[in-house]
This record gives C-alpha cells, structure tokens and sequence, in this order.
C-alpha cells in the first residue's frame, strides 16, 4: 500500500481470508493451469519445486474450495497464457 493513498493491492494466497474481505473494493481471482503453474514454479525455484507439489498446492488448493475463493471473487482470470 501506499501511505496516503486510497488504493492498496494484496497479492497473496490467503489475502482473501474472511476477517479481511470486508476492507476490500474489488477482488481478482488468478488461477493457471497445472503445468504453467510447475514450469513457473520450476523456474522461479527448481529446489524448492517438490516442496511446492507435495505441500503448498495441496494446502493452497483445499484453501480455494474450502472457502469457496474463486466463487466470491469479483473478476477472474486465467493466466496461463500470460
């Protein structure tokens, strides 16, 4: 966020969390398919990428369904092309 400004941009996972929804204008939903979302991963950390496939996208994943994310989003967009 910037100091004075009326506009701030969350870019995280768990940004969407229920006790902070209600301080937010408009949500975005990104989503990519399976293999763009390893290739980027692989790239941006190779070491870290089985980390990524055996613990975080698992978590990631049933956090998005649980909480119905990409339901109560208000744009969606899929960056697989990107």
């Amino acid at each position: 966020c910037l100091v004075g400004s009326e506009m701030c941009i969350r870019d995280s996972s768990y940004s969407m969390h229920s006790d902070l929804q209600k301080y937010y204008s408009y949500s975005v939903f990104l989503t990519v398919d399976k293999q763009e979302q390893l290739s980027r991963l692989e790239k941006r950390n190779p070491n870290m990428l089985n980390n990524f496939i055996q613990r975080w996208i698992p978590l990631e994943e049933l956090y998005f369904k649980t909480f119905s994310i990409q339901d109560i989003c208000d744009i969606k967009i899929d960056t697989s092309k990107a």
